[in-house]
């Protein structure tokens, strides 16, 4: 057992921080009066903090795109509730990526394309996300957008991938690049 130096109460050691350079390895602060103390800090300083973000960004735009999709990563579960939940709040903005892909799938659509083939693909994401009880995508093995290639919107350049996997690749990954 520890008493708080900030809230004077006594804690288990488990609720202190630990810190190395200590006597005996714990902060005098527990955990709860860090974690107010941070948070007021952060309120009362929070232009100075986005400041600083801001400047970190510019100053290692790579690591910090790094830390994003570390992130990301670590938190899909998270994040894709969020999108759900933005597309529901913005239809119109959802509505405007959707006419946005289906033009670019109409301009990627050679006339040679076989449709019926396409639609093949379509109806084979359903049939295999029941056999699997995952979600699976048609995928364009090259991205129709990417700023330096573009795939076409054929049967030659469709597949079907498990759902999270296109959702990594998104529009990075193609072939021989």
């Amino acid at each position: 057992m520890k008493t708080c130096s900030k809230c004077q109460q006594t804690k288990s050691r488990d609720d202190f921080p630990n810190r190395k350079n200590r006597a005996d390895g714990k902060l005098s602060w527990c955990k709860d009066c860090v974690s107010a103390n941070n948070k007021a800090y952060h309120a009362a300083h929070a232009e100075r903090i986005r400041a600083q973000k801001r400047a970190f960004r510019a100053d290692n735009p790579e690591l910090a795109k790094e830390r994003v999709a570390r992130w990301a990563d670590k938190n899909r579960d998270k994040l894709n509730t969020y999108y759900r939940e933005y597309a529901k709040r913005n239809p119109h903005k959802k509505q405007v990526v959707t006419v946005a892909r289906r033009a670019q799938k109409l301009q990627a659509t050679p006339s040679w394309a076989n449709h019926r083939y396409i639609a093949l693909f379509y109806e084979m994401v359903r049939l295999e996300s029941e056999r699997l009880g995952v979600e699976v995508h048609v995928d364009h093995i090259v991205p129709l957008k990417n700023s330096r290639v573009c795939g076409l919107h054929c049967e030659h350049n469709l597949q079907l991938l498990v759902a999270s996997a296109n959702l990594t690749k998104s529009n990075r990954v193609w072939p021989d690049m």
